[in-house]
């Protein structure tokens, strides 16, 4: 092993140390009457139901063409409706994280919820049968009940989002377990041992008020893709991988070529214009002074937020 990659694989292994010491630190600020979940490794979407109960589930995104993109095709295979719905859950928007399973009960990795919600909704279903993947959503917040905002406290609203959750179908939907303060350090120990079924990535905190908060174990970095470069070698004719920004349409500073399948190489590089101006999740092992990322490698792709659009600026 040469030095640079001793020191590499050291430095990083120390970092990443250090880094889920500070995720468990952020526990010691955590209030009593908050409730602690697990961050699903999923991609969130709205799921409304309308006044006669029908169900359609979307992505935060808007498509290229400024049209709403709706997954429910793509889950359900079909239209759906919820009979005997009661009247005061009707006209209700709800938070979920859109996820699939193996048969085992194990989530499959977020490349893999990347691939099933931008094919089209035949080619969504073949994946799900051909690989034998159940979809799931699990709920963890509501928007707006019987046609008004909600705006109770997360403990009123996710009680809220039980009594719904009953009502829709159970193969699918599922609220997301709670756990208060005490257990947030046991959960996240669970996770880090790769001990959770469903996640690999961390906690998520909810205050009574206010915006929630996300524990991650694991560094990640929101990029803006501004261009696709060409492969090489093996993977001359597809993709080798994408230049990345820090703002929408900004200069580039670094290139992202590692964690990208060969099915995604091939599709980013005949159809560009479906990824350039996408946020894409990378880790890396720091971050340089000129915005360049070190050893950056491809996680996924953020199906929560519009076009041009990060987390950090939500």
């Amino acid at each position: 092993m040469a030095i640079e990659e001793c020191y590499t694989t050291e430095a990083f292994a120390l970092w990443k140390k250090k880094l889920q010491i500070k995720a468990e630190e952020h526990l010691v600020n955590i209030p009593e009457d908050a409730i602690v979940q697990p961050k699903i490794d999923g991609a969130s979407g709205l799921i409304h139901i309308d006044q006669d109960g029908n169900v359609e589930v979307y992505s935060y995104r808007i498509s290229s063409d400024g049209k709403p993109i709706v997954h429910t095709e793509r889950i359900f295979g079909k239209k759906i409706r919820i009979p005997g719905l009661p009247k005061e859950y009707t006209n209700t928007v709800l938070r979920g994280e859109i996820y699939a399973v193996t048969k085992d009960g194990q989530a499959v990795n977020p490349q893999t919820i990347n691939r099933l919600l931008n094919s089209t909704p035949r080619q969504s279903r073949w994946i799900l049968k051909n690989e034998n993947l159940q979809p799931r959503i699990a709920l963890f917040d509501v928007e707006q009940v019987n046609g008004a905002a909600a705006t109770e406290p997360y403990q009123n609203r996710y009680r809220h989002l039980e009594k719904i959750t009953d009502y829709l179908p159970n193969d699918v939907f599922n609220s997301v377990e709670k756990y208060p303060t005490k257990e947030a350090t046991r959960l996240l120990t669970q996770i880090k041992n790769n001990q959770h079924p469903l996640t690999k990535e961390g906690i998520v905190v909810h205050f009574p008020s206010g915006p929630s908060w996300k524990i991650k174990l694991r560094p990640e970095h929101d990029v803006y893709i501004v261009d696709i470069f060409p492969g090489q070698g093996k993977y001359r004719g597809v993709a080798g991988g994408f230049l990345y920004s820090w703002e929408p349409q900004g200069t580039p500073v670094g290139r992202v070529g590692t964690g990208l399948s060969d099915e995604l190489r091939s599709d980013m590089w005949f159809n560009k214009q479906d990824y350039i101006g996408r946020v894409a999740r990378v880790s890396a092992q720091e971050k340089f002074p000129s915005g360049a990322l070190r050893a950056p490698a491809f996680i996924a792709f953020h199906e929560d937020y519009p076009l041009g659009i990060s987390e950090k600026e939500q």
